[in-house]
């Protein structure tokens, strides 16, 4: 199975030169293969956006390697990382970042756009997402005049109309309900099933993350467990899921 990402012995330390360093990553070692789902949750503050934007080349290790589809980050110069990962990596936040003086259609073009592609291939890539998340009805609309859970579906086709090798999701279902949230759950359950496209996700949420088929849980800016789904029900992963949550949040009151 090809390594989508690697990291061995990483550190991330905010000021390290400055007289209060801040040790955000302690050593984390990982490795996630093509077609994996994962699920990252942990404590506020525990590290998950920092572990997130250090694998994903958003921000640099400071000590340590991340091997990103065979390229150490830190040997890259930073034009070769920006097109590393406009080609190979999509994103999605829980603010959306739509461009409200775009419409629909043309805030899932853009990265096509942006890319050069041919206009034909913008106008055909970009339906077959609108097509394929049902959103052909609002296409013409903009930002402002669409809900929530229409905006995060939006941001979902931008980031794989480019098809990725991976997404990167950092508490994509934050500003969503429960119906919401769990309809979103279900495009990346089928991207990743019928794409095999990698997934790293952070949330805080056990059932969302019982959807994936590893999960880790980050403290203090270390892993402190990993468990695979495996042969598991999604039911009997949620409850190992919320039994790790809650030994990790005795040890943290004790």
């Amino acid at each position: 199975m090809k390594k989508v990402l690697t990291a061995q012995n990483v550190y991330k330390i905010y000021g390290a030169h400055g007289k209060n360093p801040f040790e955000a990553l302690t050593d984390i070692n990982f490795e996630m293969e093509q077609g994996d789902f994962i699920c990252v949750m942990g404590p506020s503050g525990a590290g998950k956006s920092t572990f997130v934007n250090t694998l994903s080349t958003i921000d640099m290790p400071t000590k340590g390697k991340v091997i990103a589809l065979g390229n150490d980050v830190r040997q890259m110069s930073e034009k070769q990382i920006g097109e590393f990962r406009y080609e190979n990596i999509g994103f999605i936040f829980q603010e959306f970042n739509l461009i409200d003086s775009l419409n629909v259609f043309e805030n899932i073009a853009l990265p096509l756009v942006l890319a050069g592609r041919p206009e034909k291939e913008v106008q055909d890539l970009a339906m077959e997402q609108i097509h394929r998340i049902h959103i052909d009805d609002i296409r013409k609309k903009y930002p402002n005049e669409i809900s929530l859970g229409q905006k995060q579906r939006i941001a979902i086709a931008r980031a794989i109309v480019t098809k990725p090798e991976m997404i990167v999701a950092d508490e994509p279902t934050g500003n969503l309900d429960s119906k919401n949230s769990f309809e979103i759950l279900s495009y990346f359950h089928k991207i990743n099933k019928e794409d095999n496209i990698t997934i790293l996700m952070v949330t805080h949420n056990a059932k969302i993350a019982s959807y994936a088929k590893k999960f880790i849980f980050i403290k203090d800016g270390k892993i402190s467990h990993t468990l695979e789904r495996g042969d598991m029900s999604q039911k009997e992963f949620y409850y190992k899921i919320v039994e790790i949550n809650n030994e990790e949040s005795q040890s943290f009151i004790s």
